[in-house]
């Protein structure tokens, strides 16, 4: 996507891309060092095919749900002039994998909003999650155990497996799912697209409602300013807990870009080995906390005395990054450029403005 495009909407944004670059690589499941699963690879094609078949199978879902609670409001799909603009919830049951970016542009499609839930929360914070958020539907990667976290709720669980993708590989999954209507082409635009719940830190967690805007505000900035190029490789690994996952996934397939998924127990139990795939798939902008890459940073330092530094972007947020590390990182990655986006939390996720820091122009 060119830097000075101004997509309508995610929807739209990412139906264009994909059509325009069907061939082209999209996420890379990277392989688990235990063996249990090999490296799988989806093309833009696949990933299109899989949003517009899981887009059917949610609005029929959320069709039936609308026949059952007849006083609930309805989505944008179907929703009159004199209803109100909130959207139905939908529940994304998965850690970052393909399956749930598949069931977050999904979500999006139908005009509805999505509730990222995190299969390493507590049993009962998932089941609280969803019931204050009043979710319709919950949609869950195939590995997650949903059917035992979500047996006394009352929503609906679409799962998906191995078997989901195995037709888009094949050729004869279809693409289809224009016959939704597109959000931007609603009557009345949803409130909000998607709810996350604080951490709770200090006191009980409470629901967040982020607008699309919001997203796209925040996807467009970086494009105008440090625009994603055809060589570049990007890594989704942020837990779905966090804001911050969100512009992992979207920058990447909102442009087309390859996007490389971790497994997820190899870095947690191991996080250095986050600095190994960074020079294996010549991972190029990169997010992360400060504590993060204080772990990574040794590897990585001894990874890159082969003399490549495919790292052209750091983007440090959720946490303080000090001049101390911000010395050492500059010093290994002296080519990098390092962004600060540490509190953008209290100006709304960059939805409007923000102050923001590259940090090597303070000390210039």
């Amino acid at each position: 996507m060119a830097a000075e495009e101004e997509p309508c909407c995610i929807s739209h944004a990412f139906d264009r891309a994909t059509r325009r670059n069907p061939a082209r690589l999209a996420v890379i499941r990277a392989a688990s060092s235990s063996g249990s699963y090999s490296e799988r690879r989806f093309t833009c094609a696949d990933l299109l095919a899989a949003v517009s078949s899981l887009s059917r199978r949610i609005a029929a879902e959320l069709r039936s749900y609308i026949s059952r609670h007849r006083d609930e409001s309805p989505g944008c799909s179907d929703r009159p002039m004199e209803a109100a603009a909130a959207p139905r919830v939908v529940g994304v049951y998965a850690s970052p994998s393909v399956e749930y970016i598949a069931a977050v542009l999904a979500v999006l499609r139908c005009g509805e909003a999505f509730l990222p839930l995190d299969p390493s929360w507590p049993e009962e914070r998932i089941r609280w999650a969803t019931s204050v958020s009043n979710a319709s539907l919950v949609v869950s990667s195939g590995d997650s155990g949903a059917a035992h976290v979500f047996a006394s709720c009352a929503c609906s669980v679409i799962r998906i497996d191995d078997d989901f993708w195995q037709g888009f590989e094949d050729g004869n999954g279809g693409i289809g799912g224009d016959e939704l209507v597109w959000p931007c082409e609603c009557e009345r635009p949803r409130e909000f697209c998607y709810v996350m719940f604080t951490s709770g830190s200090t006191g009980k967690p409470k629901g967040v409602c982020g607008t699309e805007k919001g997203l796209l505000n925040r996807f467009s900035w970086m494009q105008r300013w440090k625009p994603l190029c055809s060589d570049d490789v990007l890594l989704f690994k942020t837990s779905v807990s966090f804001v911050d996952h969100l512009q992992e996934f979207l920058s990447a397939v909102l442009t087309c870009t390859t996007l490389v998924i971790p497994p997820l127990n190899d870095w947690r139990a191991n996080p250095a080995s986050l600095a190994n795939l960074i020079k294996a798939y010549g991972i190029s902008r990169l997010t992360l906390v400060p504590s993060l890459m204080e772990i990574i940073l040794p590897t990585l330092e001894k990874n890159l005395s082969w003399g490549h530094n495919p790292l052209k972007m750091l983007i440090f947020s959720g946490e303080i990054l000090s001049i101390l590390l911000w010395k050492r990182v500059h010093k290994i990655l002296s080519e990098t450029t390092i962004v600060n986006l540490y509190g953008t939390t209290e100006v709304k996720k960059l939805t409007a403005c923000v102050s923001y820091y590259v940090i090597p122009s303070l000390f210039h």
